[in-house]
């Protein structure tokens, strides 16, 4: 259960972000925390590719109150749609090819070498996983890939048919809870989760517009994204996912394309709750894997910050 200061302390940290994103709208490249002498990470943020703002900030804003503060963190987004997010021009999604050339000039113009530390969000773990690829191929090494909460796309999956095998996964996790939760607290959780996604149908009735737009950028975003055919990676990968998805798939698909370097973390939960309810557990677990590939590549990193010349 979150304390009443960790969701205000969250809140205070996501408006935080959006100002920043709001201020510097003309580049992919987010700074969420720019302290550390550690080498950075850079996170692909969820949602619609980062530019439906709150979804993906929220995620990094309680990632970042338990990160290691000596890590410098990073978000991506889809700068290059900036000029066409209104309700009357639908935006064409690039393919992640093209965002994840975006993302890569983004940080090289930062931090021109590696190794790196790369990570995507929900289905941004797809552009992750392309830069990691672009990398690699222009001669960079790509110390650890973070995975939260991806499935890997193939030639059968797409959102349309991904949605009803996510629906009786969802069933059946809220089941297992209610089974597992004293009698005597079942209906509390069950008018908690109802009276959440209540919430949320308010909130998308109240800007009807937004909402509409937004799902048809979801619709392009994910139809594109899943489109997307991983090639086998020799890197290593850190693949963090939810208790639901975890039981539909261990691997969710990764273990194919990366049959030497995939390492499993489950957490409890679902895709919209694991890391509201988890957010400590998932920031110490990445620490550790931070830790862990940052060792292994001993010299540091060299930015135009700390750069001397």
């Amino acid at each position: 259960m979150l304390s009443k200061q960790q969701t205000k302390s969250e809140s205070y940290q996501a408006n935080t972000l959006a100002y920043q994103v709001e201020s510097n709208s003309a580049s992919p490249l987010v700074t969420i925390q720019p302290n550390g002498r550690k080498r950075p990470f850079f996170l692909v943020l969820g949602g619609v590719g980062g530019v439906d703002g709150d979804i993906g900030l929220a995620v990094a804003a309680r990632l970042l109150i338990h990160l290691d503060s000596e890590r410098p963190f990073y978000g991506l987004r889809a700068s290059i749609l900036d000029g066409e997010l209104n309700p009357y021009a639908p935006a064409e999604y690039p393919p992640a090819e093209v965002l994840a050339a975006d993302y890569i000039k983004a940080i090289r113009a930062f931090q021109p070498d590696g190794p790196y530390l790369l990570g995507g969000d929900c289905l941004a773990g797809i552009v992750a996983f392309e830069m990691a690829q672009q990398l690699v191929a222009q001669g960079q090494k790509v110390a650890l890939l973070v995975l939260l909460d991806t499935s890997c796309p193939t030639e059968t999956t797409c959102y349309n048919d991904r949605l009803p095998r996510k629906i009786p996964a969802t069933i059946i996790y809220h089941l297992n809870q209610l089974w597992h939760i004293e009698p005597g607290k079942r209906l509390s959780y069950f008018f908690d989760k109802a009276m959440n996604a209540f919430k949320l149908y308010l909130l998308r009735d109240r800007e009807a517009w937004k909402a509409r737009f937004y799902a048809h950028l979801w619709q392009q975003y994910s139809t594109t994204l899943l489109r997307y055919r991983p090639q086998t990676y020799s890197g290593r990968i850190a693949l963090l996912l939810c208790e639901a998805l975890y039981r539909q798939n261990p691997t969710q698909g990764w273990s194919n394309v990366a049959p030497e370097g995939l390492e499993i973390y489950m957490f409890p939960g679902e895709h919209t709750t694991y890391i509201k309810e988890h957010a400590q557990a998932i920031a110490e677990q990445l620490s550790l894997c931070f830790d862990a590939a940052e060792a292994e590549n001993l010299k540091p990193p060299v930015t135009k910050h700390n750069a001397t010349g």
